[in-house]
């Protein structure tokens, strides 16, 4: 039997142990942190000029929209454009750090979900979890977009579902940016 694991093994690592192996890696340079992604220093995406121009309209409508932002289809219709190359381009911001999918063609602007995560970490520190009715109502929008929102953070590990609710992480922190 080998003593070493396949890299695909490693986020079954214990959470210290995962965390301290991130924060050696990123001090040291080998890896770099953008929200929620971790890359190789010399990996970035860069846009077109023309992606560019239609990222620099997308985010302020997606920014304006806050907790209810405006789908992928309904930001291509806006803006004249297929809603093809609307996906491609907000898929491209959210490799960059720039936006969070939350689920499939809704995304967040960073702001957002940074208050988002407050007001998760807030719900929580008042009981054993957050509900999805309390969290709806702290929000202000329907039950179904408060359930994907806090599935959401299920899936970044911010938090994880227990019965009903949605407890925080041991140590659970929001990313603070690159």
């Amino acid at each position: 039997m080998p003593d070493w694991q396949p890299i695909g093994s490693v986020p079954e690592l214990a959470d210290a142990l995962w965390r301290a192996l991130i924060g050696e890696l990123t001090r040291d340079g080998s890896v770099r942190r953008n929200t929620a992604w971790l890359h190789l220093p010399g990996h970035t995406l860069t846009l077109s000029e023309a992606d560019e121009v239609l990222a620099q309209q997308l985010l302020p409508l997606i920014g304006k929209g806050r907790f209810d932002p405006p789908w992928a289809r309904d930001l291509a219709r806006s803006m004249h454009e297929t809603e093809e190359r609307v996906r491609r381009v907000l898929n491209n911001l959210v490799r960059q750090g720039r936006l969070f999918q939350v689920v499939k063609d809704l995304f967040y602007g960073e702001p957002a979900v940074r208050e988002l995560a407050d007001v998760i970490n807030s719900l929580a520190s008042e009981g054993s979890g957050v509900e999805a009715a309390h969290f709806r109502d702290a929000i202000g929008v329907g039950r179904k977009r408060a359930i994907q929102i806090l599935e959401f953070f299920d899936r970044l590990g911010y938090t994880r579902r227990v019965r009903s609710a949605h407890v925080l992480r041991t140590g659970a922190r929001w990313f603070t940016g690159p």
